[in-house]
């Protein structure tokens, strides 16, 4: 077969110039549009690999083996793309956070639940990753899977489609999933669930609320775990839009230390739910909150609605805020809370 060279982009126009100009010869034409073809794939296929970086490849390559434990049914493959730490949230198929519920809260119960499955499915799947947002040491990726679960004692099959959103962390050069939303949806008629009130939790962003009042920047960084991740959806549903506010809480008490210098805030908070997990490791929160911001240098009020997605961990005891999810679309629901 004949080789091609790549072409530079810049190729491109001159490529088109060129083919125009032959319209008279219908067997060049032909030819020059094929040429022309190879070329445009290669433009494209350039991009996308001007796309990634050495950190996005390593994260595909994580999904990858996660997506092999799922075809080999192998629990010990698919684990290793976790983080000891992961929390696992069920959307129920509503871009909702009110219906989210934490159903995994640490490797070691994914672990188990993987097994259990793959003793009785199997799973003949293919995984598209849509994008891969990476910055410092988090990411934000989105997937979706598609193909077949099949019982393995029936024979049996379903077809499966999930959508999942993955928080990423690094560490020592390993990128590892923290969190995972699955079965998130772009839609909210899916009616909320109400649950119970864990007090304790509502106390601490009732508090954390009154820091950013007070300009106690030491309060606010208390509450906050080390790996604490900030995403702002920029009031979005469009997923690939989102973007990684804060990726670690040495980042995020700079950011205040120099905010809080000049800037007031007032924050009407209204805590909508708190859920605690199965074991009391974890736990998550749902905030509706009008915030007021003012300058030390001047009289105008800049004030903006938000609905903002907590995720906390008990650590030593001790709760920490380990993830917002800042800047929701605020659904409109058709159902009394």
């Amino acid at each position: 077969m004949q080789r091609y060279p790549r072409l530079h982009p810049a190729a491109s126009p001159i490529l088109t110039r060129f083919i125009a100009a032959s319209a008279e010869n219908g067997t060049a034409v032909r030819k020059n549009q094929f040429i022309a073809c190879l070329v445009a794939l290669n433009f494209l296929r350039s991009i996308a690999w001007a796309a990634e970086t050495p950190e996005t490849v390593l994260i595909r390559q994580v999904l990858s083996t996660e997506k092999s434990g799922h075809r080999r049914g192998n629990a010990d493959v698919a684990i290793q793309a976790y983080a000891d730490h992961v929390v696992v949230y069920e959307g129920h198929h509503s871009a909702d956070p009110y219906g989210w519920t934490i159903i995994h809260e640490d490797r070691s119960a994914l672990a188990r639940a993987l097994a259990a499955d793959f003793e009785h499915r199997r799973y003949d799947l293919a995984r598209t990753v849509l994008f891969v947002l990476a910055r410092n040491d988090k990411a934000i990726v989105a997937t979706q899977d598609s193909g077949l679960v099949i019982d393995r004692q029936s024979g049996t099959s379903r077809p499966l489609a999930m959508y999942r959103l993955w928080i990423f962390t690094k560490a020592d050069d390993h990128w590892l999933a923290a969190s995972v939303f699955q079965n998130i949806a772009d839609t909210t008629a899916i009616a909320p669930v109400l649950a119970a009130r864990a007090t304790e939790i509502a106390a601490i962003l009732e508090r954390e609320a009154e820091a950013w009042q007070s300009k106690d920047i030491g309060a606010i960084v208390a509450a906050i775990d080390e790996d604490f991740v900030v995403c702002d959806a920029y009031h979005l549903m469009d997923r690939a839009k989102w973007r990684i506010a804060f990726s670690d809480a040495e980042e995020f008490e700079a950011w205040l230390e120099k905010r809080l210098t000049y800037a007031n805030y007032t924050i009407d908070r209204r805590v909508l739910y708190t859920k605690l997990g199965e074991n009391g490791l974890t736990a998550s929160a749902l905030t509706q909150e009008t915030v007021s911001i003012s300058h030390e240098k001047g009289s105008a009020i800049h004030s903006m609605d938000r609905y903002v997605f907590w995720g906390l961990r008990r650590r030593s005891g001790a709760w920490k805020i380990t993830q917002l999810l800042t800047n929701l679309p605020i659904p409109q629901r058709g159902t009394e809370e």
